[in-house]
């Protein structure tokens, strides 16, 4: 996990950071039983080309998989009107 996104849920309310680190073990279980597709996952455009979103309530976590390795790096974790 990048730096940047661990500060960001450091800094989030106590129940919306519960939520996150939730959606977190969500997307790694849903990686290792290769279930992905059960989550609300796309694929980005334009600036975040090669990232894709998941969203989490009114934030979005944004990452880099890499799917051969099961691999997820989290890059930021953002409010929604802040993330596009």
């Amino acid at each position: 996990m990048h730096k940047r996104a661990k500060q960001e849920i450091q800094d989030l309310e106590d129940r919306m950071r519960e939520r996150m680190w939730n959606t977190l073990r969500r997307l790694k279980d849903a990686v290792e039983r290769g279930a992905v597709a059960e989550l609300d996952i796309k694929k980005l455009k334009g600036k975040w080309g090669g990232f894709y979103r998941l969203r989490a309530g009114r934030y979005r976590l944004i990452f880099k998989m890499n799917w051969e390795r099961q691999e997820i790096w989290i890059y930021a974790v953002v409010k929604r009107e802040n993330a596009y």
